[in-house]
């Protein structure tokens, strides 16, 4: 072999790898969305109230996340970021503000994340059962359903009860499995005797004693049967008996609030 001829083949050789190093770094490079919680069952869920459900979505790849769009099918349904563009390593909490209306049974809803990564759509699925105050279709429920802060209040300390009721013969655990609000918090039970109840507290922030807004918690309530009930309570403050306004767009607030 002559020398040019191995010059010739170490250069083709390392042209090769240069080319197989240059792709591996180009896949690495891909912005990728991983989302925390893609599915979310809110249980039994009362007419005509606002269901808040909170997801985070991380960039986890090696270039930066862009989320372009959430499309939600619904106008009673509304997602808010409050950003869109996410660094590696970066994350955000996702919103969604699911309105309710009045008609008893299971809903559905399946809104769409839309970005810049390898798979482009991304799927989340919501459920929920509307339940009449008046009725009782879970072995395991709260009273009352709605937790309402009127404006009118002026003290600084607000205080709602509710009372989660256990109608099986066993003990059942409450677990916390939804929430993160701003304007309230919670004191709950860690348990609710057989055929008993338990009392819980929601507590009024002091800083939102001027403000209006719509929030949900969700319970579980595990227990020996391998049943796991689920409810979800409603929060407010303000006036929301009429439809709200709804958005899909990025960059949103909460739901404004707007009679029309």
């Amino acid at each position: 072999m002559e020398p040019t001829d191995g010059i010739g083949f170490i250069k083709q050789v390392v042209g090769i790898l240069l080319t197989g190093l240059l792709a591996v770094a180009a896949i690495r490079a891909e912005p990728v969305l991983e989302i925390d919680r893609t599915e979310f069952d809110f249980g039994g869920v009362p007419t005509r109230g606002t269901l808040v459900h909170r997801t985070w979505l991380k960039s986890t790849g090696e270039d930066t996340l862009v989320i372009a769009d959430i499309k939600t099918g619904c106008a009673c349904l509304a997602g808010s970021l409050e950003k869109n563009r996410l660094a590696p390593g970066d994350s955000v909490m996702l919103a969604l503000f699911w309105r309710v209306g009045g008609s008893e049974g299971r809903l559905e809803r399946v809104p769409y994340l839309f970005g810049n990564d390898k798979v482009g759509t991304h799927r989340l699925k919501l459920r929920a059962e509307i339940v009449p105050a008046d009725k009782q279709t879970s072995s395991v429920y709260c009273r009352p359903m709605k937790i309402e802060f009127m404006k009118s209040e002026k003290r600084k300390d607000y205080r709602r009860l509710f009372t989660i009721h256990n109608a099986t013969d066993s003990v059942r655990a409450v677990n916390l499995t939804s929430y993160a609000e701003a304007a309230y918090r919670l004191e709950l039970p860690d348990s609710v005797a057989a055929r008993g109840s338990a009392t819980g507290v929601v507590i009024l922030a002091g800083d939102y004693a001027d403000k209006e807004f719509e929030g949900s918690f969700t319970l579980e309530f595990p227990g020996g049967d391998g049943a796991a009930p689920r409810v979800t309570t409603v929060v407010s403050r303000g006036d929301f008996s009429f439809r709200p306004s709804v958005t899909t767009s990025i960059n949103t607030p909460v739901i404004v609030n707007s009679k029309r």
